[in-house]
């Protein structure tokens, strides 16, 4: 693919400037050629389900999945694939069964909050912190709000382009970060060997901005007094940008700390990796993303070829949840073990921060001739859609629905 990023390339354009912004897409039409390698070599794959026009029948392939091919070799030296093969899905635990009382039982997802620096709380935010603490609504809200067992928070709480608005700083946090009048003035033509000193390694304090992580920890913090929540890094987050990322430091949330260190009983907060495994108290079991992994297979396909639910699906059938790491994700490197690699498919599979909600149930059979269901679903960011997902755990097809706030 002649516009899939390369370190070769951008090593050699270090050193004769900045790199080029990557591509939105990395397909370039009908010049993009798909080959298959193993430790052999490599051999160019041709055929209908390679490169034919008919989008319905073209095989959905990304760098690093793994498939087995069937067809025969051509007098040019290429592959012509008659069939494609996959791996079944992996096995799965039984799906608990639903409580004898009936009532439902929520799991609440949301990803790309978005705060900014310089104002605490968008309308929107306050009405899911409203939604979510019981005050919000009449009693058919209050009601289903109070039926919410746990809170996800899926990637991109705080906002990558936040410039113009950390730059008007509090004059609190000016007085406790920046140096004062009377300092500058002190310095005087010294100004700039201080500021030199102050930028060792490239870190200048004064461009740091605490604030949208204080307001992250407020909204969670009136939040965890209701609700457990579970928080996640994305790209745009006070964490590691190889996957998988390490969990936001806890020392970020001191309101939720104080919460959890009292005596009196307070649901859990929990600040975990991405990718994350979690099994909930009823045995139910879910997988989840801040949506790094999708949207860069989404580059690797035309436009109009598939929807996201289709890739979610498709990385349960390779068993693997980031097949393009570290190709074009950044990754950290495992020696002996792929942490990505799949050997049990959850119930409940989600990716956040997509451009809009979809979910769909999918059915197959698992490794062991079992039956396989899971409940696919596509978080929106919250920033741009105001959505929050609820998915009803007390379903026997984990129905899910959306709730806008707007």
């Amino acid at each position: 693919m002649k516009l899939k990023p390369s370190i070769l390339e951008e090593i050699t354009t270090s050193h004769f400037g900045a790199p080029p912004p990557p591509p939105k897409k990395y397909t370039d039409g009908e010049n993009d050629e798909v080959f298959l390698e193993d430790e052999s070599g490599r051999v160019k794959l041709v055929g209908d389900l390679i490169t034919g026009s008919n989008s319905k029948k073209k095989m959905v392939l990304v760098t690093g999945c793994v498939v087995a091919v069937m067809g025969s070799e051509l007098a040019s030296g290429d592959f012509n694939v008659l069939d494609i093969r996959f791996i079944e899905y992996a096995p799965q635990a039984p799906l608990p069964s639903p409580e004898a009382d009936g009532k439902p039982r929520y799991l609440a997802l949301v990803s790309g909050l978005g705060l900014k620096g310089s104002s605490y709380e968008g309308y929107p935010l306050q009405l899911l912190k409203e939604y979510l603490t019981g005050e919000l609504g009449g009693s058919e809200d209050q009601t289903e709000s109070a039926h919410i067992v746990q809170l996800i928070v899926a990637g991109n709480s705080l906002n990558a382009n936040d410039e113009e608005e950390t730059a008007q700083v509090s004059s609190s946090i000016s007085t406790a970060f920046l140096p004062s009048a009377a300092q500058l003035s002190e310095a005087g033509h010294h100004n700039k060997k201080k500021k030199a000193v102050e930028t060792k390694y490239g870190y200048d304090s004064s461009q740091f901005h605490p604030e949208p992580m204080h307001h992250l920890d407020s909204f969670l913090a009136e939040v965890v007094s209701s609700v457990p929540v579970t928080i996640m890094p994305g790209d745009t987050d006070l964490a590691n940008i190889t996957m998988p990322q390490q969990p936001i430091h806890h020392s970020l949330f001191p309101e939720c700390n104080k919460l959890l260190n009292t005596e009196s009983e307070c649901p859990a907060f929990e600040t975990v990796t991405n990718p994350h495994w979690m099994t909930l108290a009823s045995g139910m079991t879910v997988l989840g993303t801040a949506g790094q992994p999708i949207n860069d297979m989404y580059k690797y396909l035309p436009e109009t070829e598939i929807d996201r639910l289709d890739l979610l699906n498709q990385t349960l059938r390779w068993q693997h949840v980031a097949p393009t790491a570290p190709d074009t994700l950044a990754a950290y490197s495992f020696y002996e073990k792929d942490p990505f690699i799949l050997t049990q498919t959850p119930h409940i599979y989600f990716a956040g921060n997509q451009p809009y909600f979809d979910a769909r149930l999918v059915e197959g059979t698992g490794g062991k001739g079992g039956l396989v269901q899971v409940r696919l679903v596509a978080i929106p960011k919250f920033s741009e859609t105001g959505e929050l997902v609820l998915i009803d755990l007390n379903s026997p097809t984990l129905e899910t629905t959306t709730i806008k706030f707007a």
